[in-house]
């Protein structure tokens, strides 16, 4: 092919991922890397040639419907690092990564490696051109416009939780307004079907958060931060909850995004011991975003009871690592 053709096939593609489309990339060789990178609008990350046994696939992502039952080999692994916008689909038994995607605007890139057999590559083609025709059939069999009037509730309901559940997860990486407003969608969840009313408040420069009962009055200051909390941080939570009284039993809890920027299985130390040692002397409670979105995770799959957070979160004073979660039912 011609440079000119290159290029109008590379303008081709971007045009197809810019419209929603995806592209499937196997198999996953180091070989490939210099055109993976000439091809793809974002950065590709090192391909490094490693032998591996097994793919263990990640549950729920979108390539596992089209890779059920499909035996796969692999010769190269990704090395991807922190600032790539790489999703891993899949790692090896040894760990490393051996399908990965990339967003490219509204599209998308998937890198997986080859299939065992050419009896399954032919099973992996087969799976993506039954998963094309169902996307056309879907988009070109529209609903009638009565179809909204009988759309189930558990629908409606469902694509809430899911909205809430995304605005939850930005507690994770989030500072500022962001990280209240993500922490208020926890607090509400939690707090709310307990007769609480949880307000957001820090837009009128009072503390962050505030949930009240009748018997108790929680305020809730939040920080994202790239270390860990110190003292000067907690001075905020001292000072609002010291500034105006009230008639409920109060409760000062900080929350804090430490080492923001790092996943949350490598982050280290949340809070000085001097931080500690002054919520302990308040009673105040300090907790990691990473502790109140597993507590949050665990009360939609049923493994933590709304009551058990809040009695941890009353009785508790200074840095709770965790909250107890159960298996489920």
């Amino acid at each position: 092919m011609s440079r000119h053709g290159v290029e109008e096939k590379r303008n081709e593609l971007k045009q197809f991922l810019h419209a929603g489309g995806y592209c499937i990339v196997l198999p996953l060789d180091p070989s490939i890397q210099r055109t993976a990178r000439s091809w793809c609008p974002a950065p590709v990350p090192r391909l490094v040639p490693r032998e591996g046994t097994s793919v263990l696939w990640k549950r729920g992502s979108l390539v596992t419907p089209l890779v059920e039952g499909i035996r796969f080999r692999t010769h190269c692994t990704a090395d991807i690092r922190p600032e790539e916008s790489a999703t891993v689909l899949a790692k090896n038994n040894a760990g490393f990564v051996v399908a990965f995607s990339i967003s490219t605007a509204d599209g998308r890139m998937l890198f997986l490696p080859a299939p065992g057999t050419m009896f399954e590559r032919g099973k992996f083609v087969k799976a993506q051109i039954e998963h094309v025709s169902d996307i056309i059939a879907e988009m070109e069999c529209k609903p009638p416009s009565w179809f909204l009037e009988v759309t189930p509730t558990y629908e409606t309901h469902l694509a809430e939780q899911l909205s809430r559940l995304r605005r939850a997860r930005c507690c994770l990486y989030a500072t500022g307004r962001l990280l209240s407003k993500s922490v208020f969608v926890v607090i509400d969840e939690m707090l709310r079907p307990l007769g609480f009313v949880v307000e957001y408040l820090e837009d009128e420069g009072r503390e962050d958060i505030c949930a009240q009962s009748i018997n108790h009055e929680l305020r809730f200051e939040c920080k994202g931060l790239k270390g860990y909390a110190n003292v000067d941080d907690l001075r905020q939570l001292l000072d609002h909850c010291t500034r105006r009284k009230s008639k409920a039993k109060l409760k000062g809890v900080f929350v804090v995004n430490h080492s923001r920027d790092e996943p949350p299985k490598d982050r280290g130390l949340a809070a000085t011991k001097e931080a500690v040692d002054l919520a302990v002397r308040h009673k105040y409670s300090i907790v990691t975003t990473i502790s109140i979105f597993e507590a949050y995770l665990g009360v939609l799959e049923g493994r933590l009871k709304r009551e058990d957070f809040l009695s941890l979160l009353l009785s508790s004073a200074g840095l709770i690592d965790a909250f107890p979660l159960g298996t489920g039912q």
